[in-house]
């Protein structure tokens, strides 16, 4: 069988307006094994199209790109690069016709092909990467594959480009590689990685299919994020395994230390402060470092308490630790906290303007939740007097509603022995004479009721 090869004259340009992408064109036919001539066993397997007409139109709009009607059609896939600038909002056609028979070893037959043109959007065509007739039918194609925008991203953060502390927003931008025009949204598509091998698109909770995304690392990393201190993170604009731009490393960094226990204790007794709020960090402070502020926040609410600002080395019980106390109690009953703070870097030029650095959540294992002490209530519910002038055989009934057991008594301050009627859960001080007591009733905590109508 005589092969024939023809030369494809394909177009490629730069258009004068329009967002510039980069793809490749794929035409003529495509064979399992295209060899020189002879028939099997003794020779190579071969395929062929012998055609009486091959017509390929690839256009935008009204504008086109590449174009082919012959005769003949080469065995090998003409598969040029491209650099086409198309309009925002056009629409990529690829129409193929043609007239002819495919050949194999053994079997011959025709091979028409009519269909219908196939047309996608340019913003369709971002997220496909391709349009049109692609081996099909009998090994014949006419397709746009590989498409992608002209895209650069950086990180445009003026002070450190390749580092991001925890907390900092994260200055990403994408650019067009050769004007100042935008793409389609659906162009600025964000992905991460952290091994620059597997890529995933930003979650949710961050905006995506913009030039440039508004993070921080938690955002990205989840409550899990601390795991990632000190390594690269990977980004770049794209989808799936087709990437658009240059792939950009950032180093994630605390930029400050870091909350490895909370040790909270609370309140005694009902009404009194919280006893202390132990902080201890995984590390010292340096000598020029601080905390610009710390604070208690609401997990469920997000409501700020107990903040304070400009913390010094000197502020710390120890080199690691600092501790709230003589906390005032504007915690929210029931309500889980956990520590937000913020680090600086003293400024050696103005110590009012320090430099602001990484800013910082608690572990998720370390929120403690404020839980006020149940306090302690009793009334006097029943008394007697002596029976006769100079007497003691007078009595008080006690009844305590709530605190914890076990219970002290005191009469004027001084103690007393209370028996316990479990028959009515009361308690009964006896031998008493007629004169008027202070009562006072104090639970395991040696709490005290503070608004008990204590006289007898």
């Amino acid at each position: 069988m005589r092969k024939n090869y023809i030369i494809f004259f394909l177009f490629s340009w730069i258009s004068f307006y329009g967002q510039t992408y980069n793809f490749n064109i794929t035409s003529g036919i495509q064979c399992n094994i295209c060899q020189e001539e002879g028939a099997p066993p003794g020779g190579p397997t071969y395929n062929s199209f012998t055609a009486a007409n091959y017509y390929y139109l690839i256009k935008y709009n009204n504008t086109t790109i590449a174009t082919e009607n012959t005769n003949y059609v080469s065995y090998t896939n003409s598969v040029p690069r491209y650099s086409v600038a198309i309009p925002n909002g056009s629409l990529v056609t690829v129409t193929m016709t043609s007239k002819g028979s495919v050949h194999y070893d053994t079997t011959s037959g025709p091979c028409n092909t009519t269909d219908p043109p196939k047309t996608m959007s340019l913003k369709d065509l971002i997220i496909n990467g391709s349009v049109g007739f692609q081996n099909y039918p009998c090994g014949l194609s006419a397709n746009i594959n590989s498409f992608k925008p002209n895209i650069t991203i950086k990180n445009v953060d003026p002070l450190d480009p390749n580092t991001v502390c925890a907390g900092a927003t994260v200055s990403l931008n994408a650019f067009s590689t050769n004007d100042n025009g935008r793409f389609p949204d659906e162009a600025y598509h964000w992905q991460y990685s952290l091994d620059n091998n597997n890529w995933t698109d930003f979650p949710a909770t961050i905006t995506n299919n913009t030039p440039a995304p508004i993070f921080s690392m938690q955002q990205l990393l989840g409550t899990s994020h601390a795991d990632y201190f000190d390594t690269l993170i990977y980004f770049r604009t794209g989808y799936t395994v087709r990437s658009f731009s240059n792939v950009l490393s950032i180093k994630y960094s605390s930029c400050a230390p870091v909350i490895n226990a909370i040790t909270y204790v609370g309140p005694k007794c009902s009404g009194d402060k919280i006893q202390k709020v132990d902080i201890t960090f995984d590390r010292a402070l340096k000598n020029d470092e601080g905390l610009y502020l710390i604070a208690m926040v609401n997990v469920q609410s997000g409501a700020i308490r107990n903040q304070r600002s400009n913390i010094e080395i000197t502020d710390f019980i120890s080199s690691n630790v600092y501790s709230y106390t003589n906390l005032e109690n504007d915690l929210e009953p029931g309500q889980t906290y956990k520590i937000v703070y913020q680090a600086k870097i003293n400024n050696p030029a103005d110590p009012t303007k320090p430099f602001v650095r990484g800013t910082m959540d608690s572990p998720v294992s370390t929120n403690f939740t404020y839980t006020p002490p149940t306090p302690i209530k009793f009334d006097i519910t029943d008394k007697k007097n002596p029976s006769c002038v100079g007497g003691n055989d007078g009595f008080v009934e006690i009844t305590v509603t709530s605190g914890t057991a076990p219970y002290n008594f005191y009469l004027d301050e001084q103690p007393v022995t209370a028996n316990y009627n479990s028959g009515n859960g009361k308690y009964y001080i006896y031998d008493l004479k007629d004169k008027t007591f202070n009562v006072k009733v104090t639970d395991k905590f040696n709490c005290i009721d503070k608004t008990a109508n204590d006289s007898l």
